[in-house]
């Protein structure tokens, strides 16, 4: 029984000081090779979400061999905003099909630009995670 208890105190203060190791003050900056995850005002699409819904609606061409396929679903793309507004280094962290998913690189590559992220007042480059959803009918 004794054995067990140390086992599982040592079990226990390991993920107690790994989650410390990870664990960061709120005032801390979040950032990675200069890009922060978040940010005190996070980018913004001009005239906001719903006119950023209005642009993928209007120049997202459904992909024929998708259509074909009824393909349907959502790609999740990530990409930086940076300090100028300008979409940069997208990422497809969820991909439909290779088709639909460089349609919305496609996309992004179109976009005006974003208000950007702004930390502490200055405009920052930021991560940004979008949904796109495909479907038919």
């Amino acid at each position: 029984m004794l054995k067990i208890r140390k086992i599982y105190f040592l079990v226990v203060g390991l993920l107690f000081f790994a989650s410390l190791a990870h664990a960061q003050k709120p005032t801390d900056n979040i950032k990675q090779d200069s890009v922060y995850k978040f940010a005190d005002v996070m980018p913004a699409y001009p005239g906001g979400q719903d006119s950023l819904i209005a642009f993928i609606s209007k120049h997202l061409i459904y992909p024929e061999k998708a259509r074909k396929d009824s393909t349907v679903g959502m790609v999740i793309v990530q990409f930086v905003v940076d300090e100028k507004g300008n979409v940069i280094s997208p990422k497809i962290l969820k991909s439909l099909s290779p088709e639909c998913d460089a349609e919305v690189i496609r996309v992004l590559s179109t976009m005006p630009s974003w208000h950007p992220g702004k930390n502490k007042g200055k405009k920052v480059k930021t991560l940004f995670t979008l949904p796109v959803r495909f479907s038919l009918g």
